[in-house]
């Protein structure tokens, strides 16, 4: 409420508008814990919202970049679970534009490397084209090596994931909430 406040009081402050999303995008996490998906499809959408306007702002600032994605990425998430497919596509497809520049510009980042392989995977399954088949490959390709890099199973559960999606006739909807975390 606080922050809500400060930043109705003072539009302009970055640091405010910045923690407002941040308060937004925790409240929705908390209203989908607790089962509800509408408040929460509000929240992170509020969220995307003032990241988009931070990143619009500042588009040379890594961080607004990166909170700008990870809102598309959330909000995609809760737009799938309410089975709002057109919504669910366009907020993942700018996930993967967004990590996809992230990556190229930051090579060495296992976090930037690993949203892209997940954005990736995720914009195969939804998709379908005719691409999706190597899309997956590449995402694999992509968590192997931070896998051999780094030796966090996360990325080999990651790994495990991929080959259920590359295998036919899966529920595409339970596999993105997985590889995404939700």
């Amino acid at each position: 409420y606080l922050v809500k406040q400060l930043y109705k009081s003072f539009p302009n402050n970055v640091e405010y508008k910045n923690g407002l999303a941040i308060s937004y995008e925790k409240l929705a996490y908390i209203n989908s814990l607790l089962g509800n998906l509408i408040k929460s499809v509000k929240s992170y959408g509020e969220s995307n919202k003032l990241m988009k306007q931070l990143y619009d702002s500042f588009p040379n600032n890594v961080g607004f970049k990166n909170g700008f994605a990870i809102s598309c990425e959330k909000l995609g998430e809760i737009n799938l679970i309410l089975q709002n497919f057109d919504k669910a596509s366009y907020n993942f497809s700018m996930f993967l534009k967004l990590s996809n520049e992230l990556s190229v510009d930051f090579p060495d980042s296992s976090s930037y490397q690993s949203n892209f392989a997940e954005a990736l995977s995720i914009n195969a399954i939804l998709k379908k084209t005719n691409s999706s088949h190597n899309d997956l490959k590449k995402a694999k390709e992509i968590f192997q090596s931070l896998y051999l890099k780094n030796n966090n199973p996360y990325y080999k559960e990651k790994i495990e994931l991929i080959d259920k999606m590359l295998l036919p006739e899966q529920d595409f909807i339970p596999l993105i909430l997985e590889i995404s975390s939700f």
